[in-house]
Parts: structure tokens; sequence; C-alpha cells
């Protein structure tokens, strides 16, 4: 069973078996956390496969970016800058990752992303090619990342 209990009181709700729950305990409040939705969250971070569109590529890249800067600050800090450059390998890494996806989504290979290697023209084209919108319906690439399949729908058979 993958029931995880962490805290000194059992809460009621978790009388029931629920193997693919993971509830943190704390101060007697349970919140209930589904463990393989968050892998496949944090998978969607470090992986070159599928689609992102724009909207989420944008708040992504920004919210990366601040992350990296606090990491890379708080490396700095603490082991000088070996830490500052581990931080910015992650970005590096986790920046190429989001933009593949995004070129994806676009019906672009992610070795476009080798027109950076072309100095001042490179990263303005990039630029503007992840900020295209991306194909309607599926491509070589996977599914449409902004159509929500089942979104919302009701079954009037029952």
């Amino acid at each position: 069973s993958a029931l995880k209990i962490y805290g000194t009181q059992r809460p009621r709700c978790l009388d029931r078996k629920t193997p693919d729950r993971v509830y943190f305990v704390s101060h007697s409040l349970a919140m209930q956390f589904n463990a393989p939705t968050l892998m496949n969250k944090l998978e969607s971070w470090f992986t070159f496969h599928g689609r992102l569109p724009r909207a989420g590529y944008l708040w992504r890249l920004g919210l990366l970016g601040l992350t990296c800067i606090a990491f890379g600050k708080l490396g700095a800090a603490a082991i000088g800058e070996v830490g500052a450059g581990l931080a910015a390998l992650m970005f590096l890494w986790l920046a190429a990752s989001l933009t593949a996806r995004r070129l994806h989504d676009i019906s672009r290979s992610a070795a476009m992303m080798s027109v950076l290697l072309l100095p001042i023209v490179g990263p303005i084209w990039l630029a503007l090619l992840v900020l295209r919108i991306g194909v309607d319906g599926r491509n070589r690439y996977g599914d449409d990342p902004s159509l929500r399949h089942g979104y919302f729908a009701v079954d009037i058979a029952r």
C-alpha cells in the first residue's frame, strides 16, 4: 500500500484504503495529494517530448527564471561560483526542454534551437517562432495541448 502518514494523529478520512493516494498530516489536518499526478507534472518540466501552448510556455519560463535566479544566488552564497553555475545549467536544460515542446506546438523540430548560434538574428527569430500561435489539432508531436478532451462532459444517458 502506498499510504503514508506523517504526524501523530490519524484523521477519520484516512480509515478508507486508497493505495493511489498519499496523505500528508500536519496538526491533525489531512490534505489529499495524488502522487502520480505530481510525478507527471514534474516530468513535464524535464521532457523534450510533446507540445506546450504559448501561455503555458511563457508562465513556465518566467517561473523558471525566477526560481533559477533564487537558486543561483543561494548556490553562490553557499558554495561560490560552482553553485551559481549549477543553477545556470539547470536553467539551460529546463529552458531547452520548454522551448523544444513549444517548437513542437508550431510543428517545428527542436533542432530549430540551433538558430540561437547565429548572432543577433538567431535569438530574435527564435523568439518570433515561439510566440506564434500553435497548430490546431494533432500534429506529428502529439495532440493539441489547448484542447480539453472530455472537459465538462455530461453523461445524460444515466
